[in-house]
């Protein structure tokens, strides 16, 4: 009561919420500014160029062919936050709003700390309908910038604009970040990537990690020399700090909210050797490897479900079992390869090309990815023939893919390629209900994860 008495007497920068220190990270902040500090080393630090903080109302225009996409956007004007001030302030949380010049509210940010050295901060549109959320932070001519997942150009991505959106690499790539190529359904933009992934390892002393599914584009000190800005499509998304080393920070990140890999089997670090056209083959070159002391761990047989040849070349049978007629005793051939010390793998991806068996049994189940006109969502896929997509979203899929991946762990087989996980539709009706432009990223993984879970159930 005296406390509140005393901040009806005096001025009201007297009674403002103590600067925050989470994680023994200070957020420290002025009326235009916000900096994550460690000790007195900045961070990060709201730019003061641009606005910190931004939104807007966007609508992009999406096309694809052979799982590239072409996404154009609209770019209506940003709503600009540029007026901070801390809303509340405890021991393990703290709450502040980013308002406009005529102080209407923008954003608003709540931050939190996991552990020492970890930040969590979430960031709220005002605006419900906002799809377009922007940081901007000052980017020095020192500051580096390593990650943002498989990226085939560069180590270091300053001067880069990095786009988050789950594509086939291209055939070859366009040096510039702003244009698509004229074939931008064969060539690949200098960014695009099957493993895009919105985390990086600043040598500031951070690792960063933007907590969206949503398509993601860093200005990685590109449009701006001294602008580092990110802009997420979504109304709200978290922003995780891991302060330290490389090796720190890193260690920090793949504790909490990354994730660490497993650490690989011995044999998938010895060579890899590809043999297909049936058994007689596999056992040549088994014992051509072996005869000659050659170092090899694993035998690849990607055709162990059928092939044809065809003017175009060795195309694959797109069943999703394995082809007695070509492996009539697959189970011999995969005794023999496991007892002279060979890991066997086959092939799998989640396509269902329209005129299979397999086709016909997904269709009947209701496996597939819904199309928004109704039925099943059918595009030109890798057989140039109406592919659909497994919907890994329906429980009773996911089951029914994994019975395939068990199959052929029961006939010998001890892994597999397991392919693609770019192709989801942006406009595709999915069994869980969710938005397809959020779930889209987040596919590759859910087929990564599902064959993970069939691994372990075998391992345990």
């Amino acid at each position: 009561m005296r406390t509140s008495y005393l901040c009806l007497l005096l001025p009201l920068a007297a009674c403002a919420p103590e600067t925050p220190v989470l994680g023994g990270l200070t957020l420290a902040s002025t009326k235009t500014s916000f900096s994550i500090k460690a000790g007195d080393d900045v961070l990060l630090e709201s730019s003061s160029v641009v606005a910190p903080v931004a939104t807007r109302v966007g609508r992009a225009r999406y096309e694809m062919q052979y799982g590239s996409f072409r996404i154009t956007d609209n770019k209506p004007e940003w709503t600009e936050g540029t007026a901070f001030a801390w809303d509340s302030v405890t021991k393990t949380t703290a709450k502040g709003t980013w308002r406009d010049a005529n102080d209407a509210g923008v954003v608003s940010l709540s931050a939190t700390s996991t552990g020492t050295g970890e930040l969590a901060i979430t960031y709220t549109a005002a605006n419900t309908a906002t799809n377009r959320l922007s940081l901007a932070f000052s980017c020095a001519a020192a500051d580096r910038f390593l990650g943002f997942g498989a990226q085939a150009d560069g180590v270091d991505h300053r001067g880069h604009t990095v786009a988050m959106w789950t594509s086939e690499p291209g055939i070859g790539k366009q040096m510039t970040d702003d244009e698509y190529p004229e074939l931008w359904f064969l060539v690949g933009t200098r960014h695009a990537s099957s493993f895009g992934l919105p985390t990086w390892t600043s040598n500031r002393g951070y690792q960063g990690l933007v907590g969206s599914d949503a398509r993601s584009i860093f200005e990685v000190c590109s449009k701006q020399e001294d602008v580092f800005r990110i802009e997420v499509w979504s109304n709200k998304f978290t922003l995780w700090l891991y302060e330290g080393t490389p090796a720190v920070a890193v260690s920090r990140a793949t504790r909490t909210v990354l994730g660490r890999p497993l650490r690989p089997p011995p044999m998938a670090f010895a060579p890899w050797n590809d043999a297909v056209f049936g058994p007689a083959e596999v056992r040549r070159v088994a014992g051509l490897l072996r005869d000659n002391d050659i170092p090899s761990s694993a035998i690849w047989t990607e055709d162990f479900r059928g092939a044809t040849d065809e003017p175009s070349g060795y195309r694959l049978t797109e069943e999703w079992d394995t082809d007695r007629t070509l492996y009539p005793d697959v189970e011999a051939v995969a005794a023999e390869l496991h007892d002279g010390g060979y890991s066997w793998q086959a092939y799998f991806n989640t396509f269902v090309v329209d005129d299979t068996r397999i086709s016909a049994e997904a269709k009947d189940g209701g496996h597939l990815v819904g199309s928004p006109d109704g039925g099943a969502y059918l595009f030109s896929g890798v057989t140039f023939k109406p592919t659909g997509l497994a919907d890994l979203s329906r429980p009773d899929t996911r089951e029914w893919v994994k019975s395939y991946l068990r199959k052929a762990l029961d006939q010998g087989f001890t892994g597999w390629m397991a392919d693609y996980g770019e192709w989801l539709p942006h406009d595709a009706v999915l069994f869980s209900g969710e938005d397809p432009l959020q779930a889209h990223n987040r596919y590759a993984r859910e087929w990564a994860q599902l064959n993970q879970e069939v691994m372990d159930e075998r391992a345990s």
